[in-house]
């Protein structure tokens, strides 16, 4: 039975999409507040389309309310309105109006129970430029990120001391959203003092506030948390790892380079692949035989620090890796993991970037081998780039081959197919060389 009411939950919005009156609207609104994310999310697009607001191209959606007609003394009528949608069409009529006048009665609805009348209310006060200290004061008990991220633009609106100030207080706050909240609030202020004090939060005691504290830290790009974003890096979980290691790339900091290396050597992908992007902002002598470390020591556990390690190794133009590089084009490099049956080419991602490096610092003689060593033809979103490189360095033109031309495409055949769909390794010359009239014949 649970489970035909989940079915039934989850299915209604779409039944329900061209009904329009009042009892479906309040019926959807409160679907929407599930604790189910998937029924919530089909509630609310269900609203999105009762609102004008969704694409679809199931039936015409219905229009929206239309406030152009309406006075500015019917705008404030409206928002005392018993229809939610009334209320709402007056709530975003006043911010885009202008009315000042109606920012005590917004700050009202700010106690709403309807989640979207609340985010409503907050883009408003966003242009009104208006009640900062209540909207705060919303984020102290909201409970929808939605509304809260609303609620954090509307005080970045605002943008004075007093609104500083409340997100400052926020920092402290009991709730662990509320203080995530007050983190993005400050990292959009565009203070960059205001990094060593978001850098306290390094060690908050929930995840979630350290992770958009080492992200604001990441944008606001302040020397003065190089050592504060060191000392939590090893102990942080991976989710704060990611942010943190971003954040000291950005800073260029030479003392992460140990524990960078080591990362990008390791077999945690996540990690190497960030490590390997930070690295690429950081001058030192010790990123590039980390990079050529991992090119020459391949595995199945580094398929996404791969393509950073050979973009990084062109950028720093390490020239002498041409060969290896065919290799990465033409040959199953990739040892196989647990159960599989052999050696895997590796990703298109890393094959093209082995492919940009050729086409920066390979020769002809490189250029002779793709196309002797090439026994597979290659996806078809490498073909492009292939063409363009063995066109570089052969000097003569090639042109990638499609997946399937048109009359493969339009005609169809119980005969078995003679020809590969694509031939051998997915370009071709732009013209063949023609042989003598008398040896055609």
């Amino acid at each position: 039975m649970k489970l035909l009411f989940l079915f039934l939950a989850a299915w209604a919005p779409r039944v329900t999409h061209p009904v329009k009156d009042a009892a479906t609207h309040e019926m959807l609104r409160a679907v929407s507040q599930e604790h189910d994310r998937a029924v919530r999310e089909e509630a609310r697009d269900a609203l999105d389309f009762i609102a004008g607001s969704l694409d679809t191209n199931l039936v015409i959606a219905l229009p929206a309310v239309d406030t152009t007609g309406w006075s500015d003394a019917d705008v404030e009528r409206h928002l005392q309105a018993p229809e939610v949608l009334l209320q709402e069409a007056a709530v975003r009529a006043a911010g885009e109006r202008g009315l000042t006048n109606a920012v005590p009665v917004l700050t009202v609805m700010l106690r709403d129970s309807d989640e979207r009348l609340r985010g409503a209310v907050c883009e408003s006060l966003a242009q009104l430029r208006r009640g900062a200290p209540v909207v705060a004061k919303l984020l102290e008990v909201e409970p929808s990120v939605r509304v809260r991220a609303k609620a954090v633009t509307a005080l970045l609106a605002v943008h004075d001391q007093q609104a500083r100030r409340l997100l400052l207080e926020l920092l402290g706050h009991t709730r662990w959203q509320t203080r995530e909240a007050a983190v993005q609030g400050l990292q959009g202020w565009g203070d960059r003092e205001l990094a060593l004090t978001l850098a306290t939060l390094l060690t908050d005691p929930n995840e979630a506030v350290q992770r958009a504290a080492a992200t604001a830290l990441r944008e606001l790009r302040h020397p003065g948390t190089e050592r504060a974003l060191l000392d939590r890096l090893p102990a942080a979980s991976l989710a704060v790892q990611i942010p943190i290691i971003e954040a000291l790339g950005e800073l260029h900091s030479v003392a992460a380079v140990p524990s960078l290396v080591d990362w990008v050597k390791g077999t945690n992908d996540a990690l190497g692949k960030v490590s390997a992007e930070a690295l690429a902002k950081i001058d030192d002598d010790r990123v590039i035989p980390a990079m050529r470390h991992v090119i020459y020591n391949v595995t199945y556990l580094q398929m996404t620090t791969r393509p950073v390690a050979l973009r990084v190794l062109r950028e720093r133009k390490d020239d002498a890796l041409a060969d290896r590089m065919v290799q990465f084009v033409t040959d199953q490099i990739v040892p196989p993991p647990p159960m599989a049956p052999g050696p895997m080419y590796d990703s298109v991602e890393a094959r093209m970037e082995a492919l940009r490096y050729l086409q920066k610092f390979g020769t002809a003689k490189q250029g002779a081998r793709i196309l002797e060593r090439l026994t597979e033809t290659v996806p078809a979103e490498m073909r492009p780039l292939l063409a363009e490189v063995l066109t570089k360095l052969t000097g003569r033109t090639y042109r990638p081959l499609p997946d399937q031309d048109y009359r493969r495409y339009f005609v169809e055949s119980l005969a078995p197919n003679p020809f590969p769909l694509v031939a051998v390794p997915g370009v071709v010359l732009e013209e063949l060389p023609r042989e003598p009239r008398g040896q055609q014949e």
